[in-house]
């Protein structure tokens, strides 16, 4: 982690998040982090919240999606299913061994 003079988050709710956008653009979100690292601020990125919403995503092309926006960013929490069983969630994030084998996905 970089020496940060604050620690300020940005959460980024994905992909049900008003911001979600910037999750299916790769260089708006690497450019986020680094003006955040820029401005010595550290970002949370949820990666999934209300994913119920969106029935056909690939949990794993998603997940290689944000890891490579991320890439060796020193400034980012990473936050993979934000209420993982709440009912806005899709169910399938409730397995233990998916949520470990996208995990093993991120840097």
């Amino acid at each position: 982690m970089i020496g940060l003079k604050s620690f300020g988050t940005i959460d980024l709710r994905g992909p049900g998040g008003e911001l979600r956008g910037i999750l299916t653009q790769p260089k708006r979100l690497a450019l986020l982090l680094r003006l955040a690292a820029e401005a010595d601020l550290c970002v949370e990125l949820v990666v999934f919240a209300d994913s119920r919403d969106f029935p056909k995503l690939s949990f794993q092309q998603h997940v290689d999606a944000v890891a490579a926006a991320i890439g060796s960013a020193p400034n980012v929490v990473v936050e993979l299913a934000n209420e993982n069983d709440h009912p806005t969630q899709d169910p399938k994030l409730t397995d233990l061994e998916l949520l470990r084998s996208l995990r093993a996905r991120l840097p």
